[in-house]
Order: C-alpha cells, then sequence, then structure tokens
C-alpha cells in the first residue's frame, strides 16, 4: 500500500487541522493539472502516508467535476467501523490517470453501476476526462480509448464542485 485516501468535504478543513494537528505534513489548496480538489493534506501517521483530500474534483475540457464524499459500506478494522468510499466514483477518477486500476474496478463495480456514476457527476460520453483530440492529457499517464462503450451517452455538463451533497450513511452498530 503506497497510502491511504481519506475522502471529505471542502468545509472540513479546520476540524481537521484541530484534529490531526502535528501529524499534518503538508496541506495544499493548489491543483494541478488533473486535481481542482478545494484542498488537501498530507499526514504521517508511524508508517502510514495519509492523504486527505477535501471536497475532490477533477479537471475536465468543460469545467471542473465534483467527486462526492460518499459511503457506500463499512468495514471492521481492530474492531473500528471504517467507512469505505464508492468504489463506482473511484473507478471515474482512476480512470483518468490510473486505467489499470479503473480495469480492475471493472470486475466489481457492474456497468449499470458505472454508467449511473457517470451520469451523477455529468460526465459526457467516451472518455470522461480526456480532453478531444487528446489521449494523454496528463503526462506519463495513458488513458483508455475514446469511446468506451461502458461510458452512457449523456448531453449533461458537468456539475459545479458544490452541487453534489455529501452522502454518508450511519455506521452499522456491527461490521462483520
Amino acid at each position: 500500500m503506497g497510502d491511504l485516501d481519506l475522502l471529505t468535504d471542502a468545509d472540513q478543513e479546520a476540524a481537521l487541522r484541530e484534529s490531526a494537528g502535528d501529524w499534518i505534513v503538508e496541506l495544499s489548496h493548489e491543483g494541478t493539472e488533473l486535481w481542482a480538489s478545494a484542498w488537501i493534506a498530507r499526514l504521517s501517521l508511524e508508517s502510514v502516508d495519509v492523504d486527505v483530500i477535501g471536497g475532490m474534483a477533477l479537471h475536465h475540457p468543460d469545467g471542473v467535476i465534483a467527486i462526492p464524499a460518499r459511503t457506500t459500506s463499512w468495514v471492521n478494522v481492530e474492531g473500528a467501523s471504517v467507512p469505505v468510499g464508492d468504489p463506482a466514483l473511484w473507478w471515474v477518477v482512476y480512470r483518468s490517470y490510473k486505467p489499470e486500476k479503473a480495469r480492475l474496478l471493472e470486475r466489481v463495480v457492474p456497468s449499470s453501476r458505472r454508467a449511473a456514476v457517470l451520469a451523477e457527476v455529468g460526465l459526457p460520453s467516451g472518455d470522461p476526462l480526456t480532453p478531444p483530440g487528446d489521449p494523454h492529457p496528463v503526462p506519463g499517464h495513458p488513458h483508455p480509448p475514446s469511446g468506451d462503450p461502458l461510458t452512457p451517452p449523456s448531453d449533461q455538463h458537468p456539475a459545479p464542485v458544490d452541487q453534489h451533497p455529501r452522502s454518508r450513511p450511519d455506521p452499522p452498530d456491527e461490521v462483520p
């Protein structure tokens, strides 16, 4: 494992600063060619590096694509209930820069769910994060070809970052 990624809403930065304190190694509000998140904090907890991403979002030729912080399941880690992010949303993210991970997620995320999440975040048909005519917008990161049959046709435009409400179910009483 390289690091642990935690997603939260953009308005949780102050809470993170208060709770993580000296674990915060770096906190940045600057995006990259790919990332348009409100902020990212890098934490170091003993031997584990943690990235906390506030308001995860990606650049797209038509604007910014918001990736909601949504929990779809819970796992038990040494007696603690730990929320797990929606794998369909991670599939969308990984398509933009780690297609090999996206292909792995396709084994567990049904095509109907992938189509639904593309529509939810407002991505048009084709390779969702590759500009038309540019098969490799981020140097060194290959992308799947445009016209992917798993991408539903859509005339929707990317939603602004603040239009996706957080969806997080309450943790179960017991996690197997």
